[in-house]
C-alpha cells in the first residue's frame, strides 16, 4: 500500500475497492454500515521520508484506521519507519526503531498464541 503526500495512490485505492465488498466484508443495517471482519489484528508498516507521526500532517494513520474500522477491524497496530529521507543517520535510526517495533509485535503475538494453546 502506498500513500504519498495527502492522498492514496491508485494501487491502494484499487486494493481498498477489492476488499470493501457489501455483504462480504461489511453490510448495511438500519443503524448504518457494519463491518463483518471481526476479531482480526491488523499490522500496518508505514515508511516515510519525513516525520509525520502524531502530527496534523499524518493523513495515513486516520485514513487506514477509518478503513479498517469500517470493515470491522478495530485492533490496528502501526509500525513506523520515519525520517528515511533525512540523512543516513536518521535512516538507520528509523530502521532500527521499526525493527524494534516489529520484534515487540511478534513477541506479543507469539505470547498470545502460547496462552491460547495453554487454554485449549
Amino acid at each position: 500500500m502506498i500513500i504519498t503526500r495527502i492522498y492514496a495512490k491508485s494501487g491502494l485505492k484499487n486494493w481498498i475497492d477489492a476488499i470493501s465488498r457489501a455483504q462480504v466484508t461489511f453490510r448495511y443495517t438500519e443503524q448504518g454500515p457494519e463491518g463483518l471482519i471481526l476479531g482480526k489484528k491488523v499490522y500496518v508498516v508505514s515508511t516515510r521520508g519525513g516525520l509525520h507521526r502524531d502530527t496534523p500532517n499524518d493523513t495515513q494513520t486516520p485514513y487506514l484506521q477509518t478503513l479498517f474500522g469500517f470493515l470491522g477491524m478495530k485492533d490496528v497496530q502501526f509500525i513506523y519507519a520515519e525520517g528515511l529521507a533525512m540523512g543516513a543517520d536518521a535512516e538507520q535510526r528509523a530502521l532500527m526503531s521499526a525493527q524494534r517495533q516489529i520484534d515487540e509485535a511478534v513477541s506479543v503475538y507469539v505470547t498470545s498464541l502460547a496462552a491460547e494453546s495453554d487454554i485449549a
